[in-house]
């Protein structure tokens, strides 16, 4: 204001007057750019797939990670899965070492050291800096008879600019020259290998080498032949499952390659997401991979798939589910989501009713009939919890009479 009073004033000096409009011109310039970036902050981060309508019910329940299909028609998946992958492939190596070695050494070592570092570890250097000389995990690789986790490491590090791309939102280019020279580099180790887990591991490189080489039948073909029928209990075993239920798919067997993705979906839950969205790409139904599973357990594991991604109040993967296998961990999250639908639609509009919308992100314009139609879907899905509780074959009896309390509230 004191600059636009001035330039109101008489002034004999062009220079000066000059000056003054440039210096106005780069305070108007300042004030639009701070006030840019003070209405840019203001908006905040990216909302929370949770909080964006009215809810009083909490849907975290028992079952570690189920966290992506907690109810959300926000974003593709809720959050990640509890263990992320990196802290479920550090436990395994620390099951490695008998415990002996941090967490925290472990995933310094694995996913930070270099591959010049990860070398000089593998041939036994003893010129290492006193930064790798403090990591627990490190000095344990040192050790002549934990060289050949070293020299595996060394490899792994090798294959990751093989198999993976830099930007998500190109398409891969493969050197299919490159992976072949590393399978054949793998496939020696593998037989040099005497320790079984390491050799799962390479094993494990092989199939993802195969695989993204598009050599699909080898791929699923080595898988069998490398780690056999009998089910393992480790993270590579699991992502090398997944590698050959992808190049079932590819070859275009979708009912057995959907039937790999649910086992591989149950058992390693850092993978779920991938495992979820490659299911879905199968695009078969529960009925068709029910020729495969082993017993009712592994069909409710099919039976709930559909209703983890229906986004509309449907009841009939709870049903299913539960007619199939009442323990069934999913049972919980198909009841959270069942309920947190019912806020969206139901709670919100009933406490918006005769009021502004101001603030409520979601609300939408419902008729009479509507609300009625919300009514008959509340009661229907109290109607099945509390037959379920009757039936008395839960393992969560609680989370049910809580949630079939809060529905007749």
């Amino acid at each position: 204001l004191f600059f636009i009073i001035l330039m109101q004033q008489p002034c004999k000096n062009i220079h000066w007057m000059n000056y003054i409009k440039f210096t106005v011109f780069l305070i108007s310039c300042c004030a639009a750019f701070l006030g840019n970036v003070i209405y840019t902050l203001s908006c905040g981060p990216t909302p929370d797939p949770y909080d964006y309508y009215v809810s009083f019910f909490n849907p975290y329940t028992k079952g570690k990670g189920y966290e992506p299909f907690y109810y959300s028609t926000l974003t593709s998946f809720y959050g990640d899965p509890t263990p992320s992958e990196e802290s479920a492939n550090v436990a395994d190596w620390r099951r490695l070492t008998g415990g002996k070695v941090t967490a925290r050494d472990i995933r310094e070592c694995i996913y930070t050291y270099p591959q010049e570092q990860l070398s000089a570890i593998a041939a036994g250097s003893t010129g290492l800096p006193d930064s790798v000389m403090n990591n627990s995990f490190a000095r344990f690789l040192l050790k002549d008879k934990h060289r050949e986790a070293a020299r595996y490491l060394l490899f792994a590090k090798t294959c990751e600019p093989a198999v993976n791309t830099g930007d998500p939102w190109s398409a891969p280019v493969r050197d299919n020259a490159l992976m072949a020279d590393l399978y054949s580099e793998g496939e020696t180790l593998y037989g040099k290998t005497k320790n079984k887990y390491i050799r799962d591991r390479y094993a494990f490189q092989l199939v993802r080498l195969q695989h993204y080489s598009r050599q699909y039948a080898e791929a699923a073909a080595l898988f069998d032949k490398l780690f056999g029928r009998k089910e393992r209990t480790s993270l590579v075993y699991y992502k090398s499952l997944a590698l050959k239920a992808g190049a079932l798919l590819h070859l275009e067997d979708s009912v057995q390659s959907a039937y790999l993705f649910s086992r591989v979906f149950e058992k390693a839950p850092s993978l779920r997401i991938s495992c979820f969205t490659s299911l879905m790409w199968t695009n078969t139904s529960p009925e068709e991979v029910y020729t495969l599973c082993r017993n009712n357990h592994e069909k409710a594991g099919g039976a709930s798939s559909g209703g983890r991604a229906n986004s509309a109040p449907d009841v009939t993967a709870i049903r299913e589910t539960y007619a199939l296998d009442p323990a069934s961990p999913a049972l919980n999250i198909l009841l959270a989501r069942e309920m947190n639908k019912v806020e969206d639609t139901y709670v919100s509009t009933y406490l918006a009713e005769g009021q502004s919308t101001g603030g409520l992100i979601g609300l939408r314009d419902y008729s009479p009939g509507d609300s009625s139609k919300m009514t008959i879907q509340v009661k229907a899905l109290q109607a099945l919890t509390d037959s379920v509780i009757a039936a008395g074959k839960l393992e969560d009896k609680d989370f049910w009479q809580v949630s079939s309390a809060y529905l007749s509230y």
